[in-house]
């Protein structure tokens, strides 16, 4: 036997693969000659990605993107139109708090489901799905992780919501309903727990079964199809569960006798944070994201506690935005996630870590070059910042006639027009950069870019909004004008 025919039969391959987490981003030279092995670089992929950009269609990805988008901003007129009418109902005016939770909860579809998205449809495209073992090992732990994170930012987000209001304080409100006691604080966080933890087993199994259905019966962009979803669902399925579980709830804190019982789904969503984390941290794909993957997940929630007191100061003033209110939070998070989870993937295909897929790019450029020069990512942002706004129109249209509270002005429309159209510029733009960012530094942008990105969409668009009527009500238009009725109707004491 000679020296290459002893090395080749001395190599041994292990019969399981190898967990994705260790599977390299470069390939590996075996020297024969017994020397270390090389680093491979790929330059001949990076050379192809790049002729590649100058035959982009943008059209292709636009097209897929149509129908889900559709259907997120079907979502999106959901939540929309159950947050227009659960504000009057009596327990979101006797405990505002829950008010200010809308923006931490609907965030969620960013804290977890769009995150998950974005796990899933990288290691889809990497083809590390293929294998049934691996794959049923990875969705096992990211269910387990979903449910940890969701379970962590339901309980962590209420604290922080009634910390605010304890600092607010009465003045912030004439009437006592901001003042906090023991019942209506575990109400709160209850209500919180069990929304954000239901929502989430719901939703990532619905996004874990839809992303692999897609990848191996579709012949279509995952990251166009899965992202878009779980936002379309996220939105109207938090707002419907907070909505029933607050009311279920209520029932209880009206009764004195029976208040010990608010506490009850704390401890026991606490027995299944214990047990998810105790999953998640012994599978070997996610057991690093169960201890390091938090950061991203505070910084979120802070963001969109923020959102929550702009959208509880201006919806008191201007009840008119509030059916509004989700569709320009909804569609902004939607873009700039689907936006990132592109870019992510761009990244993990074709570029090695801590490094640009161009050695002279630069993670972050000017807006005008970023939208007007030739990037893939850039000029199919463009098209996004066209579209939105006129996308968004016959959702207004329909939100404003179902809700039969506002009206159709051309100054309404302008505005709105406006302020939609510079959030999207804004958060997208932010997006790009800051995903790069995340990738020269060393961080995975699938776990770390989509949560804070889409709570800045939030704060944003809250912002915006509320700066659109403050503009409205300058010209005296009439949606700016509370003219219509106190927080209890006389149709709504059935939710009582």
């Amino acid at each position: 036997m000679n020296r290459e025919d002893y090395l080749v039969a001395s190599i041994s391959v292990p019969d399981d693969p190898p967990p994705l987490a260790i599977i390299a981003d470069q390939t590996l030279d075996i020297n024969l000659e017994g020397q270390k092995p090389k680093k491979k670089r790929r330059r001949s992929s990076k050379v192809k990605h790049v002729d590649e950009l100058d035959n982009f269609n943008v059209l292709g990805p636009v097209k897929e993107l149509v129908i889900p988008l559709m259907m997120s901003a079907i979502g999106n007129l959901g939540a929309g139109l159950i947050l227009d009418r659960i504000q009057y109902w009596k327990v979101f005016v006797t405990i505002p708090q829950l008010i200010a939770l809308v923006p931490a909860l609907l965030g969620l579809k960013g804290n977890v489901e769009m995150t998950l998205s974005s796990r899933l449809t990288t290691q889809a495209h990497l083809g590390h799905l293929n294998d049934r073992k691996i794959r049923r090992k990875f969705l096992i732990g990211n269910l387990a992780l979903a449910q940890a994170q969701a379970s962590g930012v339901g309980l962590l987000a209420p604290i922080i919501a009634i910390g605010i209001s304890c600092f607010q304080g009465k003045d912030h409100d004439s009437t006592d309903n901001h003042m906090i006691t023991w019942p209506k604080a575990l109400l709160t966080i209850s209500a919180s727990v069990v929304t954000s933890a239901v929502a989430d087993l719901l939703l990532a199994s619905t996004m874990c079964t839809i992303i692999i259905m897609t990848y191996f019966y579709c012949k279509v962009d995952v990251d166009n199809i899965a992202t878009p979803i779980a936002a379309s669902l996220g939105d109207l399925v938090t707002m419907g569960f907070l909505s029933g579980i607050s009311l279920i709830l209520f029932r209880i804190f009206n009764d004195p006798s029976l208040h010990w019982l608010l506490g009850m789904p704390i401890l026991f969503y606490l027995m299944i944070l214990s047990i998810v984390t105790m999953i998640a941290r012994r599978n070997p794909y996610v057991s690093k994201q169960i201890i390091f993957g938090w950061n991203p997940l505070v910084v979120s929630m802070l963001i969109q506690n923020l959102s929550g007191m702009v959208m509880e100061r201006f919806i008191r003033e201007f009840p008119r935005m509030t059916v509004f209110q989700p569709i320009i939070n909804g569609f902004g998070g939607n873009l700039v996630a689907l936006q990132s989870s592109r870019v992510g993937t761009d990244l993990h295909k074709n570029a090695q870590k801590k490094e640009m897929i161009n050695q002279s790019e630069k993670c972050c450029t000017f807006p005008w070059v970023f939208y007007f020069g030739k990037g893939r990512h850039g000029r199919l942002a463009s098209v996004m910042v066209l579209i939105a706004a006129p996308f968004q129109m016959p959702f207004i249209i329909a939100a404003s006639t179902l809700a039969g509270k506002s009206y159709l002005t051309p100054l309404f429309f302008l505005t709105y027009y406006v302020v939609s159209t510079v959030q999207v510029i804004v958060i997208l733009y932010i997006g790009y950069c800051f995903v790069n960012f995340l990738w020269i530094v060393g961080v995975n942008p699938d776990n770390s870019s989509i949560p804070i990105l889409t709570a800045l969409a939030d704060l944003l668009g809250c912002l915006l909004l509320a700066f659109g009527f403050l503009f409205m009500a300058a010209f005296n238009d009439p949606n700016a004008i509370p003219d219509f009725p106190p927080p209890f109707p006389s149709n709504s004491t059935v939710f009582y």
